[in-house]
């Protein structure tokens, strides 16, 4: 499919995408190797994730400036982001959202919401621990000391901006990698997941007051945070001395593993798979064909015995 896109609209001889990945000096992955799911990679697998994100945060402007102050134990951001409108959500969802917000009086909820979103507006005009935006600097809030909690949809961008700056998170994801980066969360420590379809009252209180109130989620995302600024090497770093490094050295093929020359039958060890079994299959074969030989002889001399008798 993406190889067919390459060739419509750059190249009708585009090479394979396979191929070039196979080729490719080295593979720079959009993640960061603290955050994502420990796995086996290989040696030309260079970790780029958060290439463009500001570790600091700009002092915030009014409205936002204010809203941060607000709340006795302070304050909770919500945002699905731009992929998921909040008036995609269920209304009932959205009534069970405002209980949960009305419920935690001692924060204060500043919830992201599009425009034409009217249920939301409706149902925050009585609800005073409330402030619904359009817009907001989502990093710099991340990043004010009274912030508490963020409550988002599991992009890998909000998740790492939030893990900088020593953000808890909830994750309730929705499409895509979404899914895999709120159990990275959940594996790291730093939050909990709930499925779009557990956005209920009863759900969203349990998981908000477990975030809130065990201190091990703060801590374990302010450890985080602590070693993603301590890296020796940032991804901007990363990725500008690799491509150099390339430029100057060429292919690397001293990078390649073997596995990438072979075959689909090589690779999968199928031929040795089938040997074992067929040898199996004959010890099997042999096995049964002894006992019936020996069924048969036990039977012949009982009917011998039998004769004689």
């Amino acid at each position: 499919m993406i190889t067919l896109k390459f060739r419509k609209y750059i190249d009708a001889n585009f090479k394979n995408v396979r191929e070039l990945a196979a080729e490719s000096a080295l593979c720079f992955v959009n993640s960061d190797e603290f955050l994502d799911v420990a796995r086996p990679i290989l040696h030309k697998t260079i970790y780029i994730g958060g290439l463009g994100v500001s570790e600091s945060s700009k002092p915030l402007q009014e409205p936002f400036s204010k809203m941060l102050l607000k709340g006795k134990k302070g304050v909770v951001l919500f945002s699905l982001g731009t992929m998921v409108p909040s008036s995609m959500l269920l209304d009932s969802t959205k009534e069970d959202l405002f209980k949960v917000f009305a419920y935690f009086d001692d924060y204060h909820f500043i919830m992201k919401v599009d425009e034409n979103d009217r249920k939301s507006s409706q149902l925050a005009e009585n609800i005073p621990n409330v402030d619904l935006v359009q817009w907001m600097p989502q990093a710099d809030i991340l990043g004010h000391p009274r912030l508490r909690l963020f409550i988002m949809h599991g992009g890998f961008y909000g998740m790492l901006e939030a893990a900088i700056r020593g953000v808890p998170l909830l994750a309730i994801p929705f499409f895509g990698d979404q899914f895999r980066n709120a159990r990275s969360a959940e594996i790291r420590g730093i939050g909990l997941s709930l499925q779009k379809y557990e956005m209920n009252y009863e759900k969203l209180v349990a998981a908000i007051s477990e975030l809130l109130n065990n201190d091990e989620y703060r801590n374990a995302a302010k450890r985080l945070s602590a070693i993603i600024h301590n890296k020796p090497n940032k991804p901007h770093e990363q990725l500008i001395k690799w491509t150099n490094f390339v430029a100057k050295f060429g292919s690397l093929p001293e990078l390649n593993v073997e596995g990438a020359q072979f075959d689909t039958i090589k690779y999968f060890c199928i031929d040795i798979i089938f040997v074992f079994f067929a040898i199996l299959a004959v010890i099997f074969l042999l096995i049964c064909t002894c006992l019936r030989v020996l069924l048969t002889m036990l039977r012949t001399n009982r009917l011998s015995m039998k004769k004689n008798e």
